[in-house]
């Protein structure tokens, strides 16, 4: 997504918190138009349709999802030395508190258009259902390889840490969410599955 400045990024973000309030097909041009104080037909100096601020929401879900997300090969680097559980808490994306408001409601708005607009079906499946099996997988075969871990079937924990985040993220982007502290504590029991080997004395 582009830096957006001035009545763009009004437009954009009375479009995410009307979107987020009321759901996408219930909200009109002219509304967003009210909200921000200019004339409808000014919305198209800046947005060709409705469906174009849209895709801007989708845009700025996934951007954002996209250049926090960790990179494979340092973690996979990091599980050769590193606690095991450092490694799997480096997998965590954590929002930055001054987009967190704004990026909530972007994964409302996406996540309210998945059974209508397979784009936003794909969006939410690659950024909160199967980013865990692209970390987990490699990251705990490899620890096991290295004898630094006790076996574990890591395609199930993957299972878990997904069905956890996008549980997680439906409380996120609903109106019953929870804080990061209870989301980190749930993390922890989940990576307390994975049982650390101590190292033999010599």
């Amino acid at each position: 997504m582009q830096e957006l400045g001035g009545t763009k990024q009004a437009i954009f973000e009375a479009a995410v918190n009307l979107f987020a309030r009321d759901n996408y097909h219930h909200v009109s041009v002219r509304q967003i138009a009210k909200t921000v104080g200019i004339m409808a037909s000014s919305i198209y100096n800046h947005y060709a349709s409705k469906e174009a601020i849209l895709l801007d929401i989708y845009d700025y879900f996934d951007t954002n999802m996209a250049r926090l997300m960790p990179d494979l090969g340092t973690l996979m680097q990091m599980a050769e030395t590193a606690h095991p559980h450092d490694v799997l808490r480096a997998t965590t994306v954590v929002y930055p508190q001054a987009i967190v408001p704004t990026m909530a409601k972007a994964m409302l708005v996406t996540a309210s258009m998945t059974s209508s607009d397979p784009r936003a079906e794909d969006l939410i499946h690659r950024n909160l259902i199967e980013m865990p099996y692209l970390y987990d997988i490699p990251l705990l075969n490899k620890m096991m390889d290295l004898d630094r871990i006790e076996p574990l079937d890591a395609e199930s924990f993957a299972l878990m840490h997904s069905c956890y985040c996008h549980s997680a993220a439906v409380r996120f982007y609903g109106s019953h969410g929870i804080d990061t502290d209870t989301w980190i504590r749930g993390m922890e029991l989940l990576f307390g599955r994975v049982v650390v080997k101590q190292p033999a004395h010599a």
